[in-house]
């Protein structure tokens, strides 16, 4: 059975908190969980090798359904994961939605179901909202 291990992702990952690369492996060292976790952002993919399924989750949940080719249901999982990984590891950074900032140390991103909305922007409403309804405590 082919399966994931820490040779098949990029190097950039760490396996103690999950917090910006992370990846976790089951005691033979195949690849289970391996995601970014980055501010608001969250993109991850679970993979189950005994169970020939995985899953990838970026705000919306995509599910491996193997097609009939010519090739296994293992191989298909591979390629299809290795097609995510990528899309993980490449991913444009997270940008405030509306002034378009990108998120750095000093500018924090929100995320919300479809947008993101930065930390300065959010600060914007809140004043615009007090100058219009009057200040809460």
């Amino acid at each position: 059975m082919i399966k994931f291990t820490a040779q098949d992702v990029p190097r950039s990952w760490q396996s103690e908190k999950k917090d910006k690369v992370y990846a976790e492996f089951d005691e033979a060292g195949t690849l289970t969980h391996y995601g970014i976790y980055d501010g608001a952002a969250q993109h991850f993919i679970e993979i189950d090798h005994e169970h020939l399924t995985a899953q990838i989750d970026e705000f919306k949940r995509s599910d491996f359904k193997p097609k009939e080719s010519g090739e296994n249901n293992e191989q298909q999982l591979l390629r299809w994961v290795k097609k995510w990984i990528n899309k993980i590891e490449h991913r444009p950074p997270v940008q405030c939605s509306f002034c378009g900032g990108l998120e750095d140390k000093n500018r924090k991103v929100i995320a919300g179901p479809r947008h993101y909305i930065c930390t300065e922007c959010l600060d914007i409403c809140k004043d615009t909202l007090a100058q219009k309804y009057g200040s809460k405590p």
